[in-house]
């Protein structure tokens, strides 16, 4: 039985627009009308989290003019800010699930029809291809793989891909404002050797994902076969054997995991220094306006301070 490669690419694209028309199955269905509703909430999101994050140079030079009421009225507004921002995330996480539930039902719905015509759910699970390859586990697919599949897309993808380009769009346009076009320049070249290293390394562990879960479902079904065949195990005096073989698909189970794991070491350990380390870029983009451009000189060192603590954001 042959093992397929799976990887991260175009191919995921293009595998994800063939599973459009089943995902939307109108224009006007509960689908869209919750991804508008994430989409909204997300949005509202990012404008709140932005005054959220002007809260800070409010403060300091409030604090450092001993401007008690000045002090106060920011500290009431950056209170309902928060009060907002809570409300929208909620919004978003509410939303996005309530995706998952309809393109959950979508996609299985759309599996039956197809599993259960033509006696397709007897070929995918007793017969083999011509070059002796098979479905595995085709119960997993439909059931666990497509609950991972849509709860991944809708509540962890969806909500960052439909606010990414409003995002990038805004940011580009005050890093503009204020660093000028050295200012994108860097954070884009710092964008794009972010991505590159990421999608190397990525790649190769997709392929390790799938065979995990394949072994996982292996393992599961050796269970389900002893739990059907308890009666006749105990009758023929299997257990020994049922034992080594359990025993087996574990081992295997567990050595995809421990690749796995090892191929995570390095992606996480990349993906938290891309997102840490932007925090220095930003104070590096602060060097242009004030050192390139001399665009502070007129500003007090109070409203330096706060200024840059409200471009750094």
């Amino acid at each position: 039985m042959r093992d397929q490669n799976y990887s991260f690419g175009w191919l995921f694209f293009q595998r994800l627009g063939r599973l459009a028309p089943t995902l939307f199955p109108a224009l006007y269905s509960s689908a869209t009308l919750f991804v508008l509703a994430t989409l909204a909430t997300s949005i509202c999101s990012e404008v709140v989290g932005y005054y959220i994050g002007l809260a800070p140079s409010k403060f300091i030079v409030a604090l450092g003019g001993r401007d008690q009421p000045t002090f106060w009225r920011w500290f009431m507004w950056g209170s309902l800010m928060f009060f907002g921002k809570c409300l929208c995330i909620a919004g978003v996480e509410f939303f996005s699930w309530l995706l998952y539930t309809s393109w959950r039902r979508n996609i299985d719905s759309a599996l039956h029809v197809n599993y259960f015509k033509n006696f397709a759910f007897y070929r995918v699970n007793c017969l083999e291809y011509a070059d002796g390859s098979q479905i595995d586990n085709p119960d997993q697919r439909i059931t666990q793989d497509v609950e991972r599949m849509t709860q991944q897309l809708a509540v962890n993808i969806l909500p960052a891909a439909l606010i990414g380009p409003f995002v990038v769009v805004f940011y580009t346009y005050k890093t503009w404002t204020t660093a000028g076009w050295l200012g994108v320049s860097l954070i884009y070249a710092y964008f794009l050797i972010g991505t590159t290293v990421n999608k190397l390394l990525i790649s190769p562990m997709v392929k390790w994902v799938a065979r995990q879960e394949k072994m996982e479902g292996n393992f599961r079904f050796k269970h389900v076969s002893v739990r059907t065949n308890a009666e006749s195990i105990a009758f023929y005096r299997g257990e020994q054997f049922e034992n080594a073989e359990s025993d087996q698909h574990l081992n295997l189970l567990l050595k995809t995991q421990v690749r796995l794991i090892a191929w995570r070491l390095p992606i996480r350990f990349w993906q938290q220094f891309f997102d840490y380390y932007g925090s220095m870029i930003s104070y590096a983009i602060q060097l242009i306006p004030i050192f390139v451009l001399n665009e502070y000189d007129g500003l007090s060192g109070l409203d330096l301070t706060g200024k840059i603590s409200e471009v750094r954001l």
